[in-house]
């Protein structure tokens, strides 16, 4: 019988052999962006890369404009099991005529500074 340390051990010898072991590395973080090893990149693997959720200004427009109404305390449901509200297609379309190219010119400016290092 073999040991689960010792399979455990094996497996994550195996995976760094083979280049696949994946480790935490230190970024330190500001808002959108990260620093890492000297260089200031847009953190676009989070889910505020735009740094809307740190805009209080935005955040306060927003709250001004909602009744008591407005405010649930818990989503419905899961969109993935459901389906998606017609408010969120709406939506996404505005965002899609107004941000026309925004997302490939942002991918295309971080895959360019992984290639530059």
């Amino acid at each position: 019988m073999v040991s689960s340390d010792n399979l455990y051990s094996r497996t994550l010898d195996a995976l760094d052999e083979a280049g696949n072991l994946r480790t935490l590395s230190q970024a330190e973080h500001q808002g959108k962006w990260i620093w890492k090893e000297g260089k200031r990149m847009l953190n676009l693997s989070s889910n505020d890369y735009l740094g809307l959720a740190a805009d209080t200004a935005l955040r306060d427009e927003f709250m001004r404009t909602l009744s008591e109404r407005d405010f649930l305390f818990s989503s419905s449901s899961s969109r993935l099991l459901t389906g998606n509200f017609t408010v969120y297609d709406a939506c996404r379309a505005i965002r899609s005529k107004r941000c026309t190219g925004l997302f490939e010119r942002l991918s295309h400016e971080y895959r360019n500074t992984f290639r530059r290092g």
